[in-house]
């Protein structure tokens, strides 16, 4: 678990996966890898106590806003990954959205100074071309960084 958010960790989120990939190999599993934009802007202009909150307000709106049975993780810093399950392409890229959109309008006031900014977001689905959940993962990633390149506040599907 993490301690700054109380969502599960990386670790947990390798168990999980290395769990449950190959026995749902064919069955559609989604990984939304989301990375937060300029965050160390936050750190660097109102502190690390405030870049804090902003973590801690983001996972609250991640997990308000999951389906039942899907989990959001911390990966790394301001990295999260958020695993779906039994949805379609479809349905993956309208939740992302949705997600982005939402995260666009997260405000944080921090000692009345408000700020706020945008996420990234990656998406891969599993197929039975897929091997084992690093090569999941290692899809969303790139696509993270494609959308990371093109300017951020965006969702790229992999």
């Amino acid at each position: 678990m993490d301690s700054l958010t109380n969502i599960p960790n990386r670790r947990a989120l390798d168990e999980f996966m290395e769990n449950l990939m190959p026995s749902k190999i064919n069955c559609n599993i989604a990984l939304l890898f989301i990375d937060v934009d300029k965050f160390k802007n936050i750190n660097d202009q109102y502190g690390h106590q405030a870049g804090d909150l902003y973590l801690i307000q983001l996972c609250h709106l991640l997990n308000r806003d999951l389906r039942h049975g899907d989990t959001v993780y911390r990966y790394a810093g301001d990295e999260f990954v958020v695993v779906m399950q039994n949805i379609n392409t479809a349905k993956v890229q309208q939740r992302a959205e949705l997600l982005r959109q939402k995260s666009e309008n997260l405000s944080i006031d921090w000692n009345g100074q408000i700020f706020s900014t945008t996420v990234s977001i990656g998406l891969a689905i599993a197929n039975p071309q897929l091997n084992n959940w690093d090569d999941l993962l290692r899809i969303a990633d790139e696509a993270l960084y494609i959308a990371k390149r093109s300017g951020g506040n965006n969702v790229v599907l992999g």
